[in-house]
């Protein structure tokens, strides 16, 4: 029965790193933007990431600012992030 005990809360704990990992990559790694997409642009004046969709869209419309920190930016300004 301890043994059962044993693994059953070591699985549950690695359960709940694993969903908390999962939070941490959620928060990190996608664009904060859209919601939908991984971060893979840089806007090098601030260093803010986003997806390359969202930055494009950004830089149709006339007013180009960062969506993190609304700095003006130009197409110079961005870069492809690869992770």
């Amino acid at each position: 029965h301890s043994l059962t005990h044993s693994l059953t809360h070591s699985l549950t704990h690695s359960l709940t790193h694993a969903r908390s990992l999962a939070h941490v990559f959620q928060s990190t790694m996608i664009c904060s933007v859209c919601s939908d997409r991984q971060k893979d642009t840089v806007i090098k004046k601030c260093m803010h990431i986003f997806c390359s969709p969202c930055i494009q869209k950004n830089l149709q419309s006339r007013e180009r600012r960062c969506p993190g920190c609304n700095i003006k930016f130009s197409e110079s300004d961005v870069a492809t992030l690869w992770l």
